[in-house]
Order: C-alpha cells, then structure tokens, then sequence
C-alpha cells in the first residue's frame, strides 16, 4: 500500500512539473518585470558551442526561472516561508517590526569602491561631495562585508561626506521627526531630500527655504519600491509620494537630448515605478533653466537625487550628468560650462557597485 502512493505522489509530482513546464513554454513572454523592475531573461538560443560549454543550460535555468507560470505566487510563496521560519531578512532585505523594508546591498565592491574614491579624491576640492547612506546606516544596521580599507572608507564617507558635516548624523535627527526614506523602497523621500537639501545649503551657498514655504501634495499613497521587489513582493505597507510645491516650479524650462520634459510627469503614477514621477526618471544629461540671471550648477548623480531636483532649482541653473547614462565628458561640461557650484550627490552602493562616476571623473 505504501509502494502505491509513493508512485502515485511521485507521477502527481512529474504531472505538475510537466503541467507548470507546458504552461511557461506557450504562455505571452514578457522582456521587463514592471513587479521586480528588472529585465527579464531571454529565451537562449542553442548552438553546439554554447551546448558544449553549457552556457545553453545556464541560460535555459535562468530563462525558466524568470517566466514560470505562477512565478509571482512562487516568489510571494518564499518570502512568506522565509518569515514564518523566523527569520527577518529575505533576499538581502531586512524586514523592520514597524513594517518597514531596507536593503543591505550585498554586492558591494571593495574595488570599485576604492576606484571612486579615488576619482573624487583626484578633484582636489572642485565640487561639493555629498554620498547618500542608506535606509539601513539611518536606521543602524549596517552590513560589514568589505575589506577592512574599504570599510573604513565605507563609514567615513557615510558619516562626513560634506566637509565637516555629516549627512548620515542629519538624516538620522530628520527621521526621528518624519521618515527620510520610504518603507519600501530604497530612495530618500520628499521630506529626507527636503532635509538634504537644507543641510547643503551652507555648502553651495544658498538659503534654504522653510518647509512652511511649500504646498505639500501627496499625489499617491499606493507605492511600492524596489525593497518591495527585491523581498519577494511581500510588503505590510504601501508608501505615499509627495511633492513640494512653489511658485513658478512649472515655468522651468527642462530640456533633454533636443526635447523639452517637466520637472513632474505624472503618468508615471499610473504604473509601479511611480518614483519616476520626478523627471520621468533617469536620463543622461538635463539642462534646468529658470527665469533671470541664475548661479549654475553642475549636480552629477544617480537617482537618489532625483527628489532632490525641485529644490536645488529653486536658486540654480541645473546641468544634471547621470554618469551611468550618458557618455558626456567630465572635462567638456566642468571646465567649458562656467558653473558657479559642482555637486556630487549619490548614494552610497552607486560607488560601491559600479565604476561610472570614476569613469565619468576622469575621461578628459
């Protein structure tokens, strides 16, 4: 009796595989994850050489795994046995007992955090460096798994990347009053880019506006980032987006390669990335130009900046270079462009993970 359901739960078994195996081969494939917000996997061609060298199987692996059928209830699945397990993180993301997310960013390179460094280091006090710490530094859990120089270089950049000051202390006093980043998602909110931006105002030289001085618009309260992604999709909480609003912040003229975008676009609320509200997200290079006679700034950043954007606009002519975008170069845009302030602004793994900002540094 026992022979026959062993048989019976093993053919149940092979039927489900062949079943869930036939479902993925003929069902619509998809080449972005808006859930996951990442590319997906292509289907892998064969050929007898990357049969040979079993990149074909590699390639298949990873196809399957990100178009099986029901890979959203699969994923939603494991996150779920992860915490009923007891464990507090899944997936790199630490999950909070006030519901929140942060991620530890694993992936960080002691070597190409060392080559940025060097590349900021090479400017020899021409810009204004300010490297954003993560939810997690604010919220103090931080993950020690760089070398020992890197490390050090690490907490001594997430504590005084501003002269003297410090960007992680400030931020730190700024949450206890209101959260600076968002529950699920990686990204300071509008309040922790509000308090950024009166933190640098001694830096670059202008006076921060009070926060009374803003009409504050929540435009959504359904948003759910990538921390919500990278933990499986599993999230107790949805975040609300705000924008600070001023007067004349819609007669800046925004322009990019040829074409003129807004300072909000909001048809990005209809969609999961709704982050992307500020800009229309990340671009290369943006010319920001308001009315009369303005200081220049040159911001060179990733996308922790873009929430920061609307205020710095407020008492600058902006050309905004995301490095990782554009391949426009260091020397022609600095040295050509007459700029009254250069700011680095961007977050900690940006330097940590990849090497465009010493790229963009150096060429020239």
């Amino acid at each position: 009796m026992k022979k026959n359901w062993d048989i019976i739960t093993v053919l149940a078994c092979l039927a489900l595989c062949t079943l869930i195996g036939a479902f993925t081969l003929v069902l619509p494939k998809k080449s972005f994850s808006a859930e996951e917000n990442r590319a997906l996997a292509r289907q892998p061609v064969i050929s007898a050489r990357t049969f040979l060298q079993g990149k074909y199987f590699k390639d298949a692996a990873a196809f399957f795994s990100d178009h099986i059928a029901l890979r959203r209830g699969f994923v939603r699945g494991r996150s779920v046995a992860e915490l009923c397990l007891g464990r507090q993180e899944v997936g790199g993301v630490l999950f909070y007992a006030d519901g929140a997310l942060a991620q530890r960013g694993l992936d960080a390179s002691e070597k190409l955090l060392l080559q940025n460094l060097d590349a900021i280091a090479a400017l020899g006090g021409k810009a204004v460096c300010a490297i954003v710490p993560r939810a997690i530094d604010v919220r103090g859990l931080s993950c020690g798994d760089l070398g020992s120089e890197a490390a050090e270089y690490f907490a001594r950049l997430a504590y005084t990347s501003v002269g003297d000051g410090e960007l992680l202390s400030e931020l730190r006093r700024a949450d206890t009053d209101e959260k600076v980043y968002y529950a699920t998602d990686h990204h300071l909110t509008t309040y922790g880019a509000y308090a950024a931006y009166a933190f640098l105002g001694d830096e670059l030289g202008y006076v921060p506006l009070a926060r009374e001085a803003f009409d504050v618009q929540t435009v959504t309260r359904d948003f759910r980032g990538t921390s919500y992604s990278a933990a499986g999709l599993l999230s107790f909480k949805c975040d609300s987006i705000e924008l600070w609003r001023y007067g004349g912040d819609e007669r800046l003229r925004i322009t990019c390669e040829g074409r003129e975008i807004s300072l909000y676009d909001f048809s990005f609320l209809d969609e999961k990335d709704k982050y992307r509200v500020f800009l229309g997200g990340n671009h290369g290079v943006v010319e920001i130009a308001g009315e009369g006679e303005r200081p220049r700034l040159l911001l060179i950043k990733d996308s922790y900046a873009n929430a920061l954007i609307p205020f710095l606009a407020l008492h600058f002519d902006i050309t905004v270079v995301d490095p990782r975008y554009t391949n426009a170069c260091w020397s022609d845009l600095a040295d050509g462009g007459g700029y009254d302030r250069i700011l680095i602004f961007c977050g900690i793994d940006t330097i940590s993970t990849g090497n465009d900002l010493a790229r963009f540094l150096r060429w020239g």
